[in-house]
């Protein structure tokens, strides 16, 4: 009964984890969108781009896209090849599924800590037109990995637990 509420209580933090960064990927892509609606407005009808529309969406698009990948993670979702559900039996394809949430795992390591590099790399340069530093808009490399991490891991909890309850 206790290893059943911690189960529970791990997945209601990643639900939690969950909806954060939802909520995050909604607000850089409705940030994104505004951004090249001016842009596509401003040159079609007033024959000028406003300043730092592109670079705005350029950040927005970049934390969008590496942070929307944490939500496929866990739900399943993401794009994969599906031979192996033909191929191997149900019963075995939990194994390929185990298989893969690991090396979710190892590649998210793999961003954080060379990502964490790459800001620290670019943290002396700055973004020409907000004039901040480079390094916020590649620090979106490590926290997409972290989130991953996190998403593998709840992926691999959950997986445990549906198979514990069945049995």
């Amino acid at each position: 009964m206790q290893e059943n509420n911690k189960k529970a209580l791990i997945i209601k933090l990643m639900d939690h984890i969950d909806s954060i960064v939802n909520f995050s990927c909604v607000v850089f892509l409705t940030l994104q969108v505004i951004s090249i609606i001016s842009m596509v407005v401003g040159r079609y009808f007033f024959n000028h781009v406003p300043k730092g529309t592109e670079e705005f969406a350029l950040f927005c698009m970049v934390w969008f896209s590496l942070l929307s990948i944490s939500l496929s993670i866990r739900d399943d979702s993401h794009i994969k090849m599906e031979i192996m559900d033909a191929l191997v039996s149900p019963d075995k394809i939990k194994y390929f599924q185990y298989f893969a949430a690991v090396a979710n795992i190892i590649f998210s390591v793999y961003m954080i800590f060379y990502g964490i590099e790459l800001v620290q790399l670019t943290a002396a340069t700055s973004m020409p037109t907000f004039r901040i530093s480079e390094g916020f808009l590649y620090l979106a490399i490590p926290v997409a990995g972290v989130f991953m991490a996190i998403a593998s891991v709840g992926l691999i909890i959950e997986k445990m637990g549906v198979e514990h309850n069945v049995s």
